[in-house]
């Protein structure tokens, strides 16, 4: 699902049918490329021997050499060809343009592989027509005896194939050339534009908005709510004792924080002791020094007590 609040891009379009049917011609261009270069690889070896056996000893030796590497070139191309033909078709079906102008190119290189090919066979016919005017004395070999041999010692099959495989080839090509061409093909090639989708937009039926709000609601079913009643079971205990009282007021059974400079005034209503006042400011009353007429420290011993204790009273008799 594309995210309401993000730029969102428009999806590929449907592959048109055109394209479709571009992809299949290119995989039918790479097996008969693989199946031309399995004919030429058959023919390398009979070729080989009949130009190595008929030139050996004259001013043409070594002639097969050319030859031979001429075949091993076009067979080596078109094996790359192939291969790049089933990557374009893969490329060509996911839309990437690219891929069709880089097939566009393919089937000019197509081109030139088939004319290494009748380079080979251009490259026999001119070696025929050297040495169809030289002297008989000249020690080359016959070109229709070369010609003669080479049509025995490679299989028949090899030539009509190689002919039908390059025919079918370059038409193939053309159509696919042309079906990249057409207008369907253009608008699924064409690269598709970003969307810019307003974060006001709501998800598709079936996702309810939030209410008194811009923004949609979360896909799927509403968050669940609470069960009702109470929430979880009560307690069968305090598991807390109780709380202390708020900062700044205190219990009745505390006394209130003392003051500083005077003590607390006691509970009860019951009259604070009187104080007496603070001394006065004042310089202290005159009075006698103390170090005025010093009394000695010490005047000698105490007086003993009388020896005599003292008479008792006398009883009067009645």
């Amino acid at each position: 699902m594309s995210n309401p609040y993000s730029q969102g891009v428009q999806p590929v379009p449907q592959r048109p049918g055109v394209v479709t049917v571009a992809g299949y011609l290119l995989f039918a261009t790479a097996a008969l490329t693989v199946l031309g270069s399995l004919a030429s690889i058959v023919s390398i070896g009979p070729t080989m021997d009949v130009y190595a056996n008929a030139y050996a000893g004259t001013a043409a030796e070594g002639t097969e050499a050319v030859v031979i590497g001429s075949l091993v070139f076009g067979v080596v191309v078109n094996l790359l060809l192939a291969a790049g033909f089933v990557a374009l078709a893969i490329f060509n079906n996911k839309g990437k343009n690219p891929s069709r102008v880089t097939t566009w190119v393919i089937g000019g290189l197509s081109i030139c592989c088939t004319g290494f090919g009748l380079a080979g066979t251009a490259l026999s016919s001119a070696m025929t027509g050297l040495t169809a005017d030289l002297p008989a004395d000249s020690g080359m070999p016959d070109p229709e005896a070369v010609n003669q041999q080479l049509a025995d010692a490679i299989p028949a099959w090899v030539t009509p194939l190689t002919v039908v495989t390059s025919v079918l080839t370059l038409l193939l090509l053309l159509a696919v050339v042309i079906l990249l061409a057409l207008p369907p093909a253009n608008d699924f090639f064409r690269k598709p534009a970003a969307v810019w989708q307003p974060p006001g937009a709501g998800y598709p039926g079936g996702y309810p908005g939030v209410p008194g709000s811009d923004y949609p609601g979360a896909p799927g079913a509403g968050y669940p709510g609470y069960p009702g009643g109470v929430a979880y079971p009560p307690p069968s205990q305090a598991p807390y004792p109780p709380q202390p009282a708020q900062p700044g007021t205190y219990p009745p059974d505390y006394p209130p924080a003392p003051q500083a400079g005077y003590p607390p005034a006691p509970q009860g209503g019951a009259t604070p002791p009187d104080y007496p006042p603070p001394p006065a400011s004042g310089p202290p009353a005159s009075g006698p020094s103390p170090f005025d007429n010093p009394a000695p420290p010490w005047s000698g011993p105490p007086s003993p007590p009388p020896s005599d204790p003292p008479a008792p009273p006398s009883s009067s008799n009645p």
